[in-house]
């Protein structure tokens, strides 16, 4: 998506990773990091319409 904060040299990392933990429960945390950055990016529009 690259905003807001668009870092070339960003990196990310699971914490909290155990034996239990599988590809359903990667793959729930990717999606809610999408929806975060979305929620981001609509809190930026909406304050430049005040």
């Amino acid at each position: 998506m690259g905003s807001p904060y668009w870092n070339d040299g960003a990196r990310g990392m699971f914490i909290g990773i155990t034996r239990n933990t599988g590809n359903k429960e990667l793959i729930s945390a990717v999606i809610k990091s999408i929806a975060f950055q979305v929620e981001d990016v609509i809190r930026i529009i909406r304050k430049s319409w005040v």
